[in-house]
């Protein structure tokens, strides 16, 4: 029965695992908004990391909204608390 199911979860076209790997995309090393910040001229990236540090998530977030991105509370809460991806290095 268990030999039965795992050759029912094969994919088809029996894909291989080592094309899977040869073709995996890179690792994220930054969450969005380190991303954001990688982006910037030093003036501007001196200035987000200042509000970063200086504002609250909520408010920030509403100013990145502004200015056209889309980053949450909750990722610059992480980002700022040092708990995102960009710290995972």
């Amino acid at each position: 029965m268990y030999v039965q199911e795992i050759i029912r979860l094969q994919p088809p076209g029996g894909t291989v695992f080592s094309e899977r790997l040869a073709n995996e995309p890179e690792q994220i090393t930054r969450c969005n908004l380190g991303l954001l910040v990688d982006s910037l001229d030093e003036k501007e990236r001196i200035a987000l990391e200042t509000m970063i540090q200086a504002w609250s998530a909520e408010k920030l977030s509403v100013a990145i909204r502004e200015e056209g991105s889309v980053i949450g509370p909750k990722l610059i809460s992480k980002h700022k608390n040092k708990k995102c991806i960009c710290e995972d290095k």
